[in-house]
Protein backbone atom coordinates (compact mmCIF):
# COMPACT_ATOMS: atom_id res chain seq x y z
CA UNK A 1 0.00 0.00 0.00
CA UNK A 2 1.40 3.05 -1.43
CA UNK A 3 0.48 6.69 0.76
CA UNK A 4 1.08 10.27 0.52
CA UNK A 5 1.06 11.85 3.91
CA UNK A 6 0.70 16.11 4.10
CA UNK A 7 1.89 17.77 6.65
CA UNK A 8 1.70 22.00 5.60
CA UNK A 9 4.59 23.85 7.68
CA UNK A 10 5.94 20.86 9.04
CA UNK A 11 9.78 21.71 11.08
CA UNK A 12 12.59 19.64 10.66
CA UNK A 13 12.05 18.52 14.75
CA UNK A 14 8.10 18.14 14.02
CA UNK A 15 9.38 15.57 10.82
CA UNK A 16 11.55 13.63 13.75
CA UNK A 17 8.85 13.38 16.18
CA UNK A 18 6.31 12.95 13.12
CA UNK A 19 8.19 9.76 11.98
CA UNK A 20 8.70 8.26 15.15
CA UNK A 21 5.09 8.36 16.22
CA UNK A 22 3.87 7.30 12.59
CA UNK A 23 6.47 4.14 12.72
CA UNK A 24 5.54 3.40 16.00
CA UNK A 25 1.67 3.41 15.62
CA UNK A 26 2.03 2.08 12.45
CA UNK A 27 3.88 -1.19 13.61
CA UNK A 28 2.07 -1.84 17.32
CA UNK A 29 -1.39 -0.66 16.25
CA UNK A 30 -1.21 -2.22 12.74
CA UNK A 31 1.40 -4.86 13.51
CA UNK A 32 2.51 -4.11 9.91
CA UNK A 33 6.74 -3.10 9.50
CA UNK A 34 6.91 0.26 7.85
CA UNK A 35 8.77 -0.54 4.51
CA UNK A 36 10.34 3.18 3.56
CA UNK A 37 9.20 6.62 4.16
CA UNK A 38 10.41 9.33 2.01
CA UNK A 39 10.38 12.79 3.74
CA UNK A 40 9.83 15.29 0.97
CA UNK A 41 9.38 18.26 3.03
CA UNK A 42 5.40 18.76 3.33
CA UNK A 43 4.67 15.65 1.46
CA UNK A 44 5.61 12.63 2.66
CA UNK A 45 5.47 9.04 0.59
CA UNK A 46 5.08 6.04 2.81
CA UNK A 47 4.65 2.27 1.49
CA UNK A 48 3.92 -0.20 3.78
CA UNK A 49 2.90 -3.90 3.16
CA UNK A 50 -1.20 -3.98 2.45
CA UNK A 51 -2.21 -6.38 4.82
CA UNK A 52 -4.70 -7.62 5.81
CA UNK A 53 -5.62 -5.52 2.56
CA UNK A 54 -4.59 -2.82 1.01
CA UNK A 55 -7.84 -0.89 1.86
CA UNK A 56 -7.75 -1.71 5.22
CA UNK A 57 -4.26 -0.70 5.69
CA UNK A 58 -5.74 2.75 4.19
CA UNK A 59 -8.21 3.22 6.58
CA UNK A 60 -6.08 2.17 9.28
CA UNK A 61 -3.06 4.85 8.33
CA UNK A 62 -5.97 7.73 7.96
CA UNK A 63 -7.26 6.60 11.48
CA UNK A 64 -4.36 7.16 13.15
CA UNK A 65 -2.88 9.93 11.28
CA UNK A 66 -5.92 12.08 10.15
CA UNK A 67 -9.02 11.46 12.08
CA UNK A 68 -7.84 11.13 15.88
CA UNK A 69 -4.39 12.72 16.09
CA UNK A 70 -5.11 15.44 13.18
CA UNK A 71 -1.56 15.16 11.84
CA UNK A 72 -1.85 14.83 8.32
CA UNK A 73 -3.76 14.69 5.19
CA UNK A 74 -3.63 11.93 3.72
CA UNK A 75 -4.20 10.43 -0.67
CA UNK A 76 -3.85 6.86 -2.07
CA UNK A 77 -0.93 7.23 -4.09
CA UNK A 78 -2.18 5.05 -6.86
CA UNK A 79 0.62 2.64 -8.98
CA UNK A 80 -0.45 -0.19 -10.92
CA UNK A 81 -0.35 -3.44 -9.69
CA UNK A 82 0.62 -5.06 -13.17
CA UNK A 83 3.96 -3.46 -13.29
CA UNK A 84 6.36 -5.92 -14.10
CA UNK A 85 8.59 -5.67 -11.58
CA UNK A 86 11.70 -8.30 -12.63
CA UNK A 87 14.35 -9.99 -10.77
CA UNK A 88 16.07 -9.10 -7.42
CA UNK A 89 19.11 -8.26 -9.86
CA UNK A 90 17.34 -6.01 -12.28
CA UNK A 91 15.93 -4.22 -9.36
CA UNK A 92 18.87 -3.57 -7.95
CA UNK A 93 20.41 -2.23 -10.90
CA UNK A 94 17.57 -0.21 -11.54
CA UNK A 95 18.21 1.42 -8.10
CA UNK A 96 21.97 2.59 -8.83
CA UNK A 97 19.94 4.32 -11.99
CA UNK A 98 17.27 5.77 -9.92
CA UNK A 99 19.79 7.60 -7.73
CA UNK A 100 21.12 9.64 -10.61
CA UNK A 101 17.81 10.01 -12.42
CA UNK A 102 16.61 11.21 -9.22
CA UNK A 103 19.33 14.01 -9.00
CA UNK A 104 18.36 14.97 -12.63
CA UNK A 105 14.53 14.91 -12.35
CA UNK A 106 15.52 17.34 -9.29
CA UNK A 107 17.64 19.74 -11.26
CA UNK A 108 15.40 20.05 -14.14
CA UNK A 109 12.03 20.74 -11.94
CA UNK A 110 14.03 23.38 -10.08
CA UNK A 111 15.47 25.40 -13.46
CA UNK A 112 11.37 24.98 -14.28
CA UNK A 113 10.60 26.74 -11.18
CA UNK A 114 13.13 29.03 -11.25
CA UNK A 115 12.45 29.62 -14.86
CA UNK A 116 8.93 30.44 -14.06
CA UNK A 117 10.02 32.80 -10.98
CA UNK A 118 11.75 34.99 -13.16
CA UNK A 119 9.47 35.68 -15.84
CA UNK A 120 6.76 36.39 -13.33
CA UNK A 121 6.02 40.19 -13.05
CA UNK A 122 7.91 41.69 -9.84
CA UNK A 123 4.63 41.91 -7.78
CA UNK A 124 3.41 38.47 -8.57
CA UNK A 125 6.64 36.96 -7.19
CA UNK A 126 5.15 35.55 -4.38
CA UNK A 127 2.83 33.81 -6.51
CA UNK A 128 5.33 31.22 -8.06
CA UNK A 129 4.06 28.05 -6.13
CA UNK A 130 0.37 28.52 -7.28
CA UNK A 131 1.26 29.55 -11.01
CA UNK A 132 3.13 25.67 -11.01
CA UNK A 133 0.96 23.45 -12.51
CA UNK A 134 1.10 19.93 -13.39
CA UNK A 135 -1.36 18.87 -16.02
CA UNK A 136 -3.59 21.60 -14.70
CA UNK A 137 -3.36 20.95 -10.87
CA UNK A 138 -1.35 22.47 -8.42
CA UNK A 139 1.05 19.88 -6.78
CA UNK A 140 -1.16 19.30 -3.64
CA UNK A 141 -4.07 18.56 -6.06
CA UNK A 142 -1.71 16.75 -8.51
CA UNK A 143 -0.10 14.35 -5.67
CA UNK A 144 -3.62 13.30 -4.22
CA UNK A 145 -5.29 12.59 -7.11
CA UNK A 146 -2.45 11.17 -9.01
CA UNK A 147 -3.55 8.49 -11.76
CA UNK A 148 -0.73 6.63 -14.09
CA UNK A 149 -0.35 7.53 -17.23
CA UNK A 150 -1.08 4.10 -18.57
CA UNK A 151 -1.06 5.80 -23.07
CA UNK A 152 2.63 7.69 -21.88
CA UNK A 153 4.08 4.71 -19.70
CA UNK A 154 2.65 1.38 -20.56
CA UNK A 155 2.58 -0.98 -17.90
CA UNK A 156 3.53 -3.63 -19.85
CA UNK A 157 7.07 -2.34 -20.09
CA UNK A 158 9.66 -3.23 -17.98
CA UNK A 159 10.51 -0.69 -14.78
CA UNK A 160 14.04 -0.45 -16.64
CA UNK A 161 12.17 0.60 -19.77
CA UNK A 162 9.64 3.29 -18.07
CA UNK A 163 12.64 4.64 -16.04
CA UNK A 164 14.20 5.40 -19.37
CA UNK A 165 11.20 6.96 -21.00
CA UNK A 166 10.43 9.09 -18.08
CA UNK A 167 14.53 10.21 -18.19
CA UNK A 168 13.72 10.70 -21.98
CA UNK A 169 10.98 13.01 -21.40
CA UNK A 170 12.86 15.17 -18.80
CA UNK A 171 15.40 15.62 -21.63
CA UNK A 172 13.21 17.12 -23.53
CA UNK A 173 12.01 19.26 -20.82
CA UNK A 174 15.22 20.29 -20.17
CA UNK A 175 15.91 21.24 -23.34
CA UNK A 176 12.85 23.29 -24.63
CA UNK A 177 13.46 24.92 -21.48
CA UNK A 178 16.97 25.97 -22.55
CA UNK A 179 15.64 27.01 -26.28
CA UNK A 180 12.74 28.88 -24.46
CA UNK A 181 15.11 30.71 -22.17
CA UNK A 182 17.34 31.93 -24.48
CA UNK A 183 14.48 33.10 -27.25
CA UNK A 184 12.93 34.89 -24.16
CA UNK A 185 16.36 36.46 -22.74
CA UNK A 186 17.31 37.55 -26.58
CA UNK A 187 13.79 39.63 -26.43
CA UNK A 188 14.49 41.05 -22.94
CA UNK A 189 17.49 42.47 -24.19
CA UNK A 190 16.11 43.61 -27.69
CA UNK A 191 13.25 45.40 -25.90
CA UNK A 192 15.78 47.15 -23.16
CA UNK A 193 17.91 48.36 -25.74
CA UNK A 194 14.92 49.49 -28.14
CA UNK A 195 13.27 51.39 -24.87
CA UNK A 196 17.30 52.64 -24.49
CA UNK A 197 17.27 54.42 -27.80
CA UNK A 198 13.62 55.96 -27.70
CA UNK A 199 14.45 57.37 -24.50
CA UNK A 200 17.53 59.16 -25.83
CA UNK A 201 14.80 60.11 -28.63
Amino acid sequence: ALFILRKPGISRLDVASLLACVTSLLSRDLGLLVWWIVVMSEYWLVSLPGEPSPEEAWRNVNRLTSQQNEWSVNSKFRIPAELKVGTLDSLVALSDELSKHDGFAESVTRKVAQYLADVLDAGKKDKVEENLKVNNQTLSQYLAKFQWDTARFPVRQSLATLAEMIVKQLSQIDGDLKTKSTAYNTTKANLSSLERKQTLV
